[in-house]
């Protein structure tokens, strides 16, 4: 169901990351400026033999509500979410056309415990019929959202002489000089991209490229990042829950600061290590309007020991790339299906920034046979 309409009121879910599962209109005639209705999410994988019990994320359109009427909605169905609204979370708006920008509604929210299921109630008035109001959990960032940014990246980079293909080692670049390339990492089970950044300077870059990866970079060997030497290499990834989406805008904020031509902390950063990064790791999820699984109702997050390309393609990259560049850049017929642990710094010592202790690690055990990684792991990453 994409929409539901109660007289001149419609109600609809049929864009990127849309979710509600159905609505019921309460009739109220002692309050004639008031519209009240009940709102239920669809859970993760609704209708399918995947459908499972994480139901929190919501974002739906609101259109055809009488100038000056105050919408009074009540979503009824989801997990419990009560440290978040005591602590002054709220639902979020824009309009359109109007403000465009998100908001937080104004009137705070109250919520209860009913049955077992937590129930959010809020307020918002309609000042224009004309105008199209849309709500949600937290403030979006849907896979399109995701698409128009990296093409805008895309645009401010693609024509810089170190970024054309026919770039050799041998010329000359400034000294806050950007590299930067995105390609496809892999397709998800519902098609969609999943994609992966490499930024970083020219220094110690390579005429050739990194090396091919089973079953990644479905748009072939022309499409891989160029190889770099002295670097190591940071590895970023976002999004493997579709409903945590401030990992989104963390991942821009540290976009607009590695990237900023004239900061003299990026520019040595990119002169001292590559950034390996992946911007976002569950794009069906996130498209489909989930909280936290894939189109299989699957919570990727807990597939990083043993990913399969076919059913957990993003998580099967992630590992691959994080393998290829652990063993310095060196294939390994193993591939992504090498075990590794995670190393992490010890509880009793307290991150020093600066000093790398705040970061997660990888060291290999590999029982496959394949060569063992070098001594000193070429990567570190933040998963």
């Amino acid at each position: 169901m994409t929409e539901e309409r109660f007289g001149s009121v419609v109600f609809r879910q049929n864009f990127d990351s849309g979710n509600f599962g159905s609505v019921e209109k309460i009739e109220n005639s002692n309050e004639e400026d008031l519209l009240e209705f009940k709102v239920w999410t669809r859970p993760d994988c609704a209708g399918t033999s995947y459908e499972n019990g994480n139901r929190t994320w919501f974002h739906f359109s609101v259109s055809g509500v009488p100038s000056h009427k105050t919408l009074k909605i009540t979503m009824c169905n989801l997990n419990k979410q009560s440290k978040l609204y005591s602590q002054g979370m709220t639902p979020v708006y824009r309009i359109v056309p109007g403000k465009i920008k998100w908001e937080k509604v104004r009137d705070r929210p109250t919520y209860e415990m009913i049955d077992g299921q937590f129930h959010l109630t809020f307020t918002h008035t309609v000042l224009d019929s004309k105008i199209t109001t849309y709500f949600a959990f937290v403030y979006p960032f849907s896979y399109t959202d995701l698409q128009k940014k990296l093409d805008l990246i895309e645009s401010r980079f693609i024509t810089l002489p170190w970024n054309l293909p026919s770039w050799k080692s041998n010329e000359e670049f400034p000294k806050d000089a950007i590299y930067y390339h995105c390609a496809t990492l892999c397709h998800t089970l519902n098609n969609l991209k999943v994609q992966l950044l490499t930024i970083s300077s020219p220094h110690g870059m390579c005429a050739d490229r990194e090396a091919p990866l089973n079953h990644l970079f479905p748009d072939g060997p022309s499409s891989l990042p160029r190889r770099f030497t002295g670097k190591k290499v940071y590895f970023i990834s976002s999004r493997v829950h579709p409903g945590e989406v401030p990992a989104s805008f963390v991942l821009n904020g540290f976009l607009g600061f590695i990237l900023r031509p004239r900061d003299p902390r990026a520019a040595l950063l990119r002169q001292l290590f590559v950034f390996k990064v992946v911007p976002m790791l569950n794009p069906d999820g996130v498209y489909s309007g989930h909280y936290r699984t894939d189109s299989r109702g699957v919570n990727l997050n807990r597939y990083y020991i043993n990913p399969c390309p076919k059913l957990h393609p993003s998580i099967y990259g992630a590992k691959a790339i994080i393998m290829y560049h652990h063993r310095g850049g060196r294939d390994c017929k193993c591939g992504a299906d090498t075990k590794f642990r995670i190393a992490r710094p010890s509880p009793d010592t307290p991150p020093v920034i600066g000093d790398g202790s705040s970061t997660t690690t990888s060291s290999c055990s590999s029982s496959t046979g394949c060569a063992k990684g070098p001594d000193k792991s070429n990567i570190v990453y933040h998963l």
